[in-house]
C-alpha cells in the first residue's frame, strides 16, 4: 500500500503510525494500571516513549532538508536554463546584425543597367 508519490512519504507514514500505535499502547497501559509499577518504573516508561517518539521527528526533518535542497538545486537548475537561453536569445539578435553590415551589396550604378533590358529598349 502506497498512497503517497514518494516513498520517503510512504516510509514516514508508516514510521508515524507505529508511533502511534506504540503511544498509545502506553497510555492503555498506563491507564489501565495493570502492573503495580513503581516511580522508577515509570520514569523508564516516559524515557521509552521519548526515544519512541525522537527517531521519527528526526526522519521527518532529515527529510524536509534533503527535499529542500533536492527543490533548491533544481531551481538553480532552472535558472541557469533561463540565462543560457536568455544570452542564447541575445545571441541571436546580435549576430544577424553583423552579417549585414559586413555582406551589404554596393548600391547599383545608375549607369549600369541590366544589359537585356537595355538592348530592348534600344
Amino acid at each position: 500500500y502506497q498512497p503517497f508519490r514518494s516513498d520517503h512519504d510512504d516510509f514516514l507514514q508508516e514510521v508515524a503510525q507505529v508511533q502511534l500505535f506504540l503511544v498509545l499502547l502506553a497510555a492503555i497501559l498506563m491507564r489501565v494500571d495493570a502492573s503495580d509499577d513503581s516511580d522508577e518504573d515509570q520514569t523508564y516508561l516516559g524515557w521509552l516513549l521519548v526515544a519512541v517518539l525522537v527517531p521519527g521527528y528526526a526522519l521527518m526533518v532529515y527529510l524536509c532538508v534533503k527535499e529542500w535542497r533536492a527543490q533548491a538545486d533544481r531551481y538553480e537548475e532552472v535558472a541557469a536554463s533561463a540565462l543560457e537561453m536568455a544570452n542564447f536569445g541575445q545571441a541571436e539578435t546580435e549576430r544577424p546584425a553583423e552579417a549585414t553590415t559586413t555582406t551589404a551589396a554596393p548600391p547599383p550604378t545608375p549607369g549600369a543597367a541590366n544589359p537585356s533590358v537595355a538592348g530592348k529598349a534600344g
